[in-house]
């Protein structure tokens, strides 16, 4: 587990995934984009962020087999910030290193209509 005063959960929907390799072709990790939406409305509208994450677990060819774009999850991670140099200027990434990653079962939910007093 990663530092724990870093630690958070996130669900979404699975926007896109792409597996990083080691010279020799085996796998090293796998990278995933999240759709998940805003808590908070911009003009009005819900908009999604689509945070990336990294998971290196030893079940990573498993895993690689059973994370399709559109799958609903619910990702354990802490975040961590990689610095790097480019063409003299520092730049910073912000990566989410999952821990575990738990698929939500299919469900429909009725859409519901809230109006808030303000």
């Amino acid at each position: 587990m990663s530092n724990p005063n870093n630690n958070c959960t996130f669900s979404g929907r699975v926007k896109s995934s792409h597996i990083v390799t080691r010279k020799n072709g085996s796998p090293s990790y796998i990278e995933f984009e999240l759709d998940v939406f805003r808590n908070f409305l911009n003009k009005g509208v819900q908009k999604s962020h689509y945070p990336v994450f990294r998971y290196y677990k030893s079940d990573l060819t498993d895993m690689i087999k059973n994370l399709p774009v559109g799958a609903e999850v619910t990702v354990s991670c802490a975040y961590t910030t990689d610095v790097y140099g480019y063409k003299g200027k520092e730049y910073s990434a912000t990566y989410f290193n999952a821990d575990a990653i738990t698929y939500s079962k299919k469900t429909t939910s009725p859409v519901v209509s809230l109006e808030l007093p303000f």
